[in-house]
Formats: C-alpha cells, sequence, structure tokens
C-alpha cells in the first residue's frame, strides 16, 4: 500500500496564512463598523479581502489530499476525508513528470490523467509519499509516460 498525505509544514503554513487574512478581515471590518463616516473604498476593500480569504480556504481544502495506492485501486480522499474517489489504476490513460530547477531542490511534479479527463497532481514539495507514487508509476506504468515539453 501506497499513501501520500499533504505535508505538515505545508498545511502548517498556508493554515498560518489563512488564519492571518481572517483576522485582517475581521478587523478590517470591525474598523469599518466604528466608523462615523461612510467610505465606499474600505466597504470595496473588504469585499476583495473576504473573497481572497473563501476562496484560499476552499483552494487548500481541495487541493489537501489523501492518495492511496492498493490492489490496483487509487483512493483520493478530499474535504477532510468528507469526499472519496476510487480511481482504478487500470482507467490510467497517461501520466507526466514536470521537473523544474530551484535553488535548494529541484521540483517535481507528477500529473496522472485517467479516462473522463480527470486528473490527479502531485509534487514532490507539498505531498509525502510522493517518491512511492514516482517509483510505482516508473515501474508499473513506464509505457503511459508522456514527455512534456
Amino acid at each position: 500500500m501506497v499513501v501520500s498525505k499533504p505535508k505538515i509544514k505545508a498545511v502548517f503554513a498556508l493554515g498560518i496564512f489563512i488564519l492571518l487574512v481572517y483576522i485582517a478581515l475581521f478587523m478590517l471590518l470591525n474598523f469599518i463598523l466604528g466608523q462615523q463616516v461612510f467610505a465606499w473604498w474600505l466597504i470595496l476593500l473588504a469585499g476583495v479581502v473576504c473573497a481572497l480569504a473563501f476562496g484560499l480556504t476552499i483552494k487548500s481544502l481541495n487541493d489537501f489530499k489523501t492518495l492511496r495506492l492498493s490492489n490496483n485501486l487509487l483512493t483520493v480522499s478530499s474535504y477532510l476525508g468528507l469526499v472519496k474517489q476510487d480511481y482504478p489504476m487500470d482507467e490510467l490513460k497517461a501520466w507526466t513528470e514536470e521537473t523544474v530547477k530551484t535553488k535548494s531542490e529541484p521540483f517535481v511534479e507528477i500529473t496522472m490523467i485517467f479516462s473522463g479527463k480527470q486528473f490527479i497532481k502531485l509534487n514532490n514539495q507539498q505531498d509525502a509519499g510522493f517518491q512511492e507514487f514516482f517509483k510505482y508509476l516508473k515501474k508499473k506504468k513506464p509505457k503511459l509516460k508522456v514527455a512534456v515539453k
């Protein structure tokens, strides 16, 4: 069984950033409610910060997935385990590997494309267990690898 979960440092860093955005939003709303004079630009700024906070929350909940690969079946749990989807590995159409050189270590991302236009992305900086998935794909599905330009 191969398991990939989000790394704790990625969850912690994004969680702290989202918490700071919500704190800034509530401080801005408190400031607006305490004002005697109507300031339309403050309300516009509050709308932008509110959209940013909700968008980041939904994106982070969607991006943090737990993947389990066993018995030729990939199970993806997202939204803190509330939504589960199963993908048979026989339905894997292709997979790609993209590498970007950075200062500290190369950033490697794998995209697995399934039938029905479903795809799953994993990378080495956010996902623990990335190397096991990468080894599995290289060993079991080498013919499905597609070169990326």
